[in-house]
């Protein structure tokens, strides 16, 4: 009965946070004194809190170049300093500035991956665009690889997937729109989609392995999802209740599956609006008269305790990983009740390599033999959650 009670408990409590409203960081300009302030936002309430002051800063700089660090809770944006582009780091904990460091490269569609700690973009450099990693606390990069035939991006488009390890973001590639998407590890291209629709507001979503956008269809905006397989797009849910357009910099998504944009109400008034990824389902329209922009949110597909190299135990819905490094097998353990479990495993190209759908009970074996020595990421259904985990094999 005492464990009943406390699935019940843990169902409500998962259905709770399902269902709040988004709370993205942003930046935002007081306009009687001119002073920039790190803020956060109560897309259920329109709520605006300040929390930190940016000395010095007279601008905000757009061009997708804010992003979160989940790991360490770092908010990053960039802003004017006497006429000087710097990279800004704000502290959560803390709650201070704790570096901003001069920014002389054209960076945009900043992504942070806490899969393997590290933060992707886009530099221009001479009218020739490279996939590049950045290291936000020095201003320096590391190319991964050029990108040929991309002459153009298209802002509010850029959406890194965690799970497959892809960088996405529209473009104009080969003389023509197109949804690219790029291997993080060899610089690959993978997809070339050619694309007539004026999609926008990439984010991508842990919740359920999925970039998410907004699309004006006619006079009804639309939410949409892509297909990280072939560039495509299709319909999530039509946007009830508001009138299309959005905000530029100001998209956020979480852990949670909370969608949150600044748009405008069906009056055509400036609202924040907050939509459920998993139904589609408009949670709040609050009107906001604010000018808060860069919006980031935590975000990770990886649960925070486990590493490659070391037994994995996941907290949240009590599965046990082992060993990693593995070999031929890899066990898992459950802790407490479940239905079908399905399990599925892709490789450094995203590639779907191993699908198996289990029946939990103590322990069930999963069979790797025939996979070749890497990283994989195994991804775990159990009671309608997923959780992914990294698995080193070993030979």
């Amino acid at each position: 009965m005492k464990k009943i009670l406390v699935v019940l408990l843990l169902m409500i409590i998962c259905a709770v946070v399902k269902g709040q409203s988004g709370m993205p960081y942003a930046v935002w300009e007081d306009p009687n004194t001119s002073t920039y302030y790190v803020v956060t936002l109560d897309a259920a309430t329109g709520v605006k809190t300040n929390l930190c002051p940016v000395p010095g800063m007279s601008g905000f700089i757009a061009g997708n170049k804010t992003c979160y660090n989940s790991d360490m809770d770092l908010y990053h944006f960039a802003g004017l300093f006497s006429g000087m582009v710097r990279y800004c780091t704000y502290n959560v904990s803390s709650n201070s500035i704790t570096s901003t460091v001069t920014l002389l490269d054209n960076i945009v569609g900043v992504e942070y991956h806490c899969g393997d700690s590290t933060y992707y973009c886009i530099r221009e450099q001479f009218n020739n665009y490279e996939l590049v990693t950045f290291d936000p606390l020095a201003s320096t990069f590391t190319i991964i690889a050029s990108l040929p035939g991309v002459t153009a991006y298209i802002g509010h488009s850029f959406a890194l997937d965690r799970i497959k390890g892809q960088y996405f973001f529209i473009g104009i590639y080969n003389g023509g729109v197109h949804v690219l998407g790029y291997d993080i590890a060899s610089g690959a291209n993978l997809i070339a989609k050619p694309l007539n629709d004026n999609l926008t507001a990439f984010r991508y979503s842990c919740a359920d392995s999925t970039i998410y956008s907004l699309w004006e269809n006619g006079s009804v905006y639309q939410l949409e999802m892509i297909d990280t397989n072939t560039g495509a797009h299709s319909l999530v849910a039509p946007l009830a209740g508001v009138t299309p357009g959005f905000v530029g910099e100001s998209i956020s998504a979480n852990d949670n599956g909370i969608y949150t944009y600044r748009g405008f109400d069906a009056s055509n008034q400036y609202a924040l609006i907050s939509i459920d990824l998993q139904t589609g389902a408009i949670n709040s329209i609050v009107n906001t008269n604010d000018n808060a922009v860069g919006f980031e949110e935590p975000m990770c597909c990886f649960d925070s305790t486990m590493s490659v190299g070391t037994l994995v135990l996941d907290n949240k819905n009590r599965i046990k990983i082992y060993p990693n490094p593995c070999k031929d097998k890899l066990f898992v353990e459950f802790y407490e009740d479940s239905a079908i479990i399905e399990v599925e495993l892709y490789n450094r190209l995203g590639q779907l390599v191993l699908k198996q759908e289990l029946k939990a009970t103590s322990s069930t074996t999963i069979n790797l033999e025939g996979l070749n020595s890497g990283l994989y990421t195994l991804r775990v259904k159990q009671n309608l959650y997923y959780t992914t985990h990294l698995v080193n094999i070993i030979y």
